[in-house]
C-alpha cells in the first residue's frame, strides 16, 4: 500500500512540474513574442538583401531597350518613342544612370533647354528594359532673354531681372571686343530662336 502511495505522489508531482513547465512557456509567448520565431524574422531580410543584390547588378548593355517618354506641361500632351541607348549609358547600373540624368538636368543641351525642358527622371529600369521621362514647359517666343557675363562666363537671364535661365560655357576672352562691350553693359535677344542663333554662333 506504501509503494502504491509513492508511486501516486511520484507521479502527482511529475504533473505538477510538466503543468508549470507548459504555464512558463505559454507566458513567455504571451510577453515575448519575438523569442519564439527568431529564424523566420530573418528570412524576409535576407529575401529583401537578395533582391536589392540582384538589382544592382542589373546593367545597361547594348541590346537594353530605351524607352524616352516626354510630357508637355504646355498642351498637356504625351509622347513615347524607341531609341537607341546612348554610349555613355552602357554599363551603368541604376545608380550609376540615375547619376547620369542628373547631370543632364544640371547641364541640358541648348537644343533641350529651348525646348523648355524642365526635369528628367527614370521611370523604370532594368538590363532589358529603362524607361526614362522627360517633362518641358514651351516659353513664349515672344520673351526676351537678357544677357550678361559672370566670370567670364555668358549668362542668359528670363528679362533684367529675371532667374538665370542658362549658364553657358561660352568664354567671353574669346569673343569679338565690340560684342565683349556689349555683354558687359549686358544686351536683350528676343525670342528662344534668336537666342538659339546667337549661342551657336559663338560657340565654336
Amino acid at each position: 500500500m506504501r509503494h502504491l502511495k509513492r508511486i501516486g505522489f511520484f507521479l502527482y508531482s511529475c504533473l505538477l512540474l510538466a503543468g508549470g513547465f507548459l504555464g512558463h512557456i505559454q507566458f513567455e509567448a504571451a510577453f515575448y513574442p519575438g523569442r519564439e520565431t527568431p529564424v523566420s524574422r530573418r528570412a524576409p531580410e535576407q529575401e529583401a538583401e537578395a533582391e536589392a543584390v540582384s538589382s544592382a547588378s542589373e546593367r545597361i548593355t547594348a541590346n537594353t531597350r530605351l524607352i524616352l517618354r516626354k510630357r508637355n506641361l504646355s498642351d498637356h500632351t504625351e509622347e513615347e518613342s524607341g531609341e537607341t541607348v546612348p554610349a555613355k549609358y552602357i554599363g551603368l547600373d541604376r545608380e550609376g544612370l540615375l547619376l547620369c540624368v542628373k547631370d543632364e538636368m544640371a547641364s541640358p543641351l541648348l537644343r533641350e533647354r529651348c525646348e523648355g525642358l524642365v526635369s528628367i527622371q527614370v521611370i523604370s529600369f532594368s538590363a532589358e528594359k529603362i524607361v526614362i521621362e522627360k517633362t518641358y514647359r514651351r516659353r513664349e517666343e515672344s520673351e526676351s532673354f537678357y544677357l550678361s557675363l559672370e566670370e567670364n562666363r555668358v549668362i542668359v537671364r528670363e528679362g533684367e531681372e529675371g532667374t538665370v535661365y542658362l549658364r553657358t560655357d561660352l568664354d567671353a576672352r574669346d569673343l569679338p571686343p565690340a560684342l565683349r562691350a556689349m555683354l558687359v553693359r549686358g544686351m536683350t535677344v528676343e525670342g528662344e530662336k534668336e537666342l538659339e542663333k546667337f549661342l551657336v554662333s559663338y560657340s565654336g
